[in-house]
């Protein structure tokens, strides 16, 4: 599997990173680790997952299989906090809040620490300096080695970076975000945050990396291929991903799949590993069975020609009037 080299950062990772939201909880333990196993086998070796996700059980499930194979060494691991769904207001970024999240996620994971602890998200209401000094101390404690944010607008990214600077901090070194080959429809104003134009601006200035969850468009590119519409875009998915532009890109894609032989997944992925952005990235996917790892897997291996580039990613002004999404 293809590595990268995130900025300010010793140790490559994984350019595929395997997101474990769902192990512990909605999938079973035993076949949590046989994905985890598969993953690893493939030359994988970084793990992403969270304070909140499976309230605790994702990261037990984690720390559970890198004792188990003996693996702490040879594996990369990032949790997240700042976000508690069991907690009033949800949002738990005062300094308190973090310091207890750590904690917990590192008892859970059974870790002395991990080596990026990412903000889940962010809360505007709390001062840069209270979150920036916080991580700080948390680094200098040995609790975490590198932090980076997580759907964090554009300003606070700027304010963050300008607090760590004038400090001598290294600051965010990741920015997890929605990167896909896909369009939404809602706004960057909310809590989640997507790769749009402005984002792309600020990391092809700053050089923090790019961690793309959602790397699959929740999977709407792929359930197109196989059923030959979006008929498929119900409940929230429909708001969210059904507009001009992603019908296009889903029938780009299910021309390239005719013409190639590959599937929708190895596509997509193919194309984030080798976009053309001047920022380093790595890509964010789930597996609910190792059937679907072993498919997406393949797309470190694959190459698409620039022409195919351009193809599944055309500025959007080139839709007729009308056809376009603004």
């Amino acid at each position: 599997m293809k590595t990268i080299q995130i900025p300010h950062v010793p140790f490559p990772v994984s350019q595929i990173c395997l997101g474990c939201a769902p192990y512990g909880s909605s999938i079973p333990v035993s076949v949590s680790h046989a994905i985890m196993d598969y993953y690893f086998a493939g030359g994988g070796f970084f793990f992403n997952t969270a304070h909140e996700y499976g309230d605790g059980l994702s990261e037990k499930c984690l720390g559970e299989w890198i004792a188990s194979r003996g693996v702490r060494d040879k594996v990369i691991v990032t949790t997240k906090g700042g976000e508690d769904g069991n907690a009033p207001g949800v949002l738990t970024l005062h300094r308190e809040d973090l310091l207890q999240d750590m904690d917990e996620s590192l008892s859970r994971l059974g870790l002395d620490y991990v080596d990026f602890f990412m903000l889940h998200v962010d809360d505007p209401a709390v001062e840069i300096a209270e979150i920036m000094d916080t991580l700080e101390d948390l680094r200098k404690a040995g609790k975490l080695r590198y932090y980076g944010c997580s759907n964090w607008s554009v300003d606070r990214q700027r304010a963050a970076a300008s607090y760590a600077k004038a400090h001598g901090y290294t600051g965010f070194v990741i920015d997890e975000i929605e990167f896909n080959l896909g369009r939404s429809n809602r706004t960057n104003r909310g809590i989640c945050k997507w790769l749009d134009e402005d984002f792309i601006a600020l990391h092809e200035e700053d050089g923090v990396c790019v961690g793309g969850y959602s790397a699959m468009a929740s999977g709407i590119f792929s359930q197109y291929v196989s059923a030959n519409n979006f008929d498929h875009l119900t409940g929230w998915k429909g708001p969210l991903f059904d507009n001009p532009y992603n019908r296009e890109i889903a029938e780009r894609i299910r021309k390239l799949c005719m013409e190639t032989g590959w599937t929708a997944a190895q596509i997509q992925l193919a194309w984030l590993i080798n976009h053309p952005y001047r920022f380093p990235s790595f890509s964010i996917i789930g597996a609910a069975e190792t059937a679907h790892l072993e498919d997406s897997l393949q797309a470190c291996d694959m190459h698409l020609t620039p022409d195919m580039m351009a193809y599944l990613r055309p500025d959007y002004r080139e839709f007729p009037k009308g056809q376009r999404v603004d």
